[in-house]
């Protein structure tokens, strides 16, 4: 037995130790190897188990997600819940702005993040990072939910871009692709579960729009720059669905009186190289 209780294994690892006393001849036995009687095993009951096993056994993993301001604005509606998006429980957000209404205090910085669909405000206490007012900045943090009335986003992490660019401008248009993931990942993820807790069959998961009179949609100032007609119908097909998502059959079969489904799918890769859509498989969704 060594002084920790390992027996022979014990020797075996000091063994690699440098001696310089010679080492005394162990004594006979009978057997090839001795048993130790009295060995007791360690107590690894106060051991903490590693943070991925404890993830597997959770049934909601809460996740670290890219959103928009306005996703954020639209999930809160408990204090004493934690904020859900598509019901999933998100513990991080990574959110892209501007900053507005900068205050430098000693301790932390404190301003409004706003992006194209609102604002909130941010506490971000290192206060030797360079931040000025209209700075375009990438916040990590988690949301502070005191009442309905008075939240903002804890930052633990944030990379300032400098003022309005075109390096900046494909940074938030690559931004909003990883929302539109996101959201359309998160969404099915959350349609699939219910589907597995019921039978029949789900009627919800992205498909047909659910108005028949998509061209009607008005489109915000937003995409004023999109003026190729078959581009501008695809844009009010997906705002007239649920959460801005639908499979390309029914997106095609929707345009199919009045263009073919080569000129739909054009539109569509033409939307995604301006980052107004992401395409993912058979679904294509808005970036906002």
């Amino acid at each position: 037995m060594d002084n920790f209780g390992f027996g022979i294994l014990g020797g075996i690892f000091a063994g690699n130790q440098q001696q310089n006393d010679e080492p005394e001849p162990a004594p006979k036995s009978e057997s090839k190897y001795e048993v130790a009687n009295d060995y007791t095993p360690p107590d690894v009951s106060e051991i903490t188990q590693p943070i991925f096993q404890k993830q597997q056994k959770q049934s909601n993993v809460e996740t670290l997600v890219p959103v928009v301001v306005g996703k954020v604005l639209s999930n809160i509606n408990d204090p004493n819940q934690k904020l859900k998006i598509f019901n999933t429980p998100v513990f991080g957000m990574c959110i892209l702005g501007k900053v507005k209404n900068l205050e430098k205090f000693a301790s932390m910085f404190q301003f409004d993040l706003e992006d194209a669909t609102g604002s909130i405000k941010v506490h971000f206490s290192n206060v030797t990072v360079d931040l000025e007012e209209e700075d375009f900045v990438q916040v990590v943090g988690s949301l502070v939910l005191l009442s309905l009335d008075y939240f903002y986003v804890d930052s633990q992490h944030l990379s300032n871009y400098g003022k309005y660019s075109e390096q900046v401008e494909q940074r938030i248009r690559y931004h909003n692709v990883l929302v539109a993931y996101a959201a359309y990942n998160l969404d099915v993820a959350e349609k699939l579960r219910l589907q597995n807790r019921q039978s029949g069959r789900m009627t919800d998961l992205p498909g047909p729009s659910t108005s028949r009179k998509f061209e009607e949609v008005e489109l915000g100032p937003e995409y004023s720059h999109v003026t190729d007609e078959v581009e501008i119908l695809v844009l009010k097909y997906l705002k007239s669905t649920a959460d801005g998502i639908s499979k390309k059959s029914s997106l095609f079969q929707s345009l199919s009186h009045s263009y073919q489904e080569s000129d739909v799918d054009a539109a569509i890769q033409s939307l995604v190289e301006q980052s107004e859509l992401a395409s993912v498989k058979d679904h294509v969704c808005l970036a906002i």
